[in-house]
């Protein structure tokens, strides 16, 4: 979903207590530049039957261990991606990607990124080392923009290991934030909150 001018985004969840489900959930909101925000919001969906597969490959280390690498969202799999948008053209976003690779034990992966790029692992399951420190389940970390132009990742679980790498262009702009608005400044954030109290935001 791509939030913009023109919607109110609002999500509920069943609790039942008789109702129970094994679904796993990760929420992931990706900031758009000053100058797209208030483009028409859109809803685009991925998937087979959508004609937007998911690009999945398996990479093989030098010691024949493998990873399962699927690229879970990117600029191109949105473009192939249904969308509504009213009719109006939709700029494309900077350029951004998550990648989610499940790591046989003892297998090496060592993913390409953009040196420019922010760069961010989390470990779902498992445990693995990178840059000379081990990362565990439940945790994440952060790369230095150092210039170069891939990262090297090693499972040390006896079991598979499963990791959201995600990566993106660095916007160089302020954020100001409350609840579930995002702009660039606290003006900004106010004159939103002021319309939506109006009845003038939608």
């Amino acid at each position: 979903m791509r939030s913009g001018r023109g919607a109110l985004h609002e999500e509920f969840w069943e609790t039942r207590p008789d109702r129970t489900t094994r679904i796993e959930l990760f929420q992931l909101w990706i900031n758009l530049p000053s100058h797209l925000k208030m483009q028409p919001a859109a809803i685009r969906y991925v998937g087979d039957e959508w004609g937007a597969a998911y690009d999945t490959q398996r990479v093989v280390d030098a010691s024949g261990k493998f990873t399962t690498v699927r690229t879970a969202l990117d600029g191109p799999l949105l473009e192939r991606a249904h969308a509504t948008s009213g009719g109006e053209r939709i700029e494309p976003r900077p350029a951004f990607s998550v990648l989610h690779a499940t790591l046989q034990p003892g297998a090496s992966w060592c993913p390409a990124v953009d040196p420019g790029h922010t760069v961010m692992l989390y470990v779902r399951q498992g445990r693995v080392v990178s840059s000379a420190r081990a990362i565990e389940a439940g945790s994440s970390c952060f790369y230095v923009r150092d210039g170069g132009n891939a990262i090297a990742l090693t499972n040390t679980d006896s079991a598979a290991s499963d990791v959201l790498l995600l990566t993106g262009a660095p916007l160089h702009e302020p954020v100001a934030l409350g609840g579930p608005i995002v702009m660039n400044t606290e003006a900004e954030l106010q004159l939103a909150y002021r319309q939506l109290r109006d009845g003038t935001f939608l």
